[in-house]
């Protein structure tokens, strides 16, 4: 099953990315009605620290969103633990009305149960990541 949850986790970003990063291009299906969000550990001005629900998943999603210009996501590691797959996502951006780039590293762990991702975790650094998944590095 653990391997199954990559492959679906995999092919969120693959249409997420082939669909122009856009929130319309992420494929809502795969995730559950009452999904987790939390950057708790990665904390950001002007977003919630946690969210409920995939309706508010996705209002917070356009939030952030709405503060980039050529927003360019580039996946570098898909890392299997059990339930959770951890997601080394590298983004690279232009801040809404400057010309500032920002280039980073984020660490999602994805949460996934009977095919859905119930939970999305976010971290500043991938040790935290994989600690919050079960790993170590």
């Amino acid at each position: 099953m653990s391997q199954e949850n990559v492959e679906i986790t995999r092919g969120v970003f693959e249409r997420w990315q082939d669909g122009g990063a856009t929130l319309d291009a992420i494929p809502v299906e795969v995730f559950a009605d009452n999904v987790e969000w939390d950057q708790s550990a990665y904390l950001l001005v002007d977003l919630p620290t946690r969210v409920s629900g995939r309706a508010n998943l996705f209002d917070m999603l356009a939030k952030y969103f709405s503060g980039w210009r050529n927003y360019r996501p580039e996946v570098r590691e898909f890392i299997d633990a059990g339930d959770n797959v951890v997601v080394v996502l590298h983004e690279e951006a232009e801040i809404a009305d400057s010309q500032v780039v920002v280039e980073r590293d984020v660490f999602h762990v994805w949460t996934l149960d009977d095919r859905l991702v119930v939970k999305l975790r976010v971290f500043e650094t991938r040790k935290q990541a994989l600690e919050a998944a079960g790993l170590r590095e």
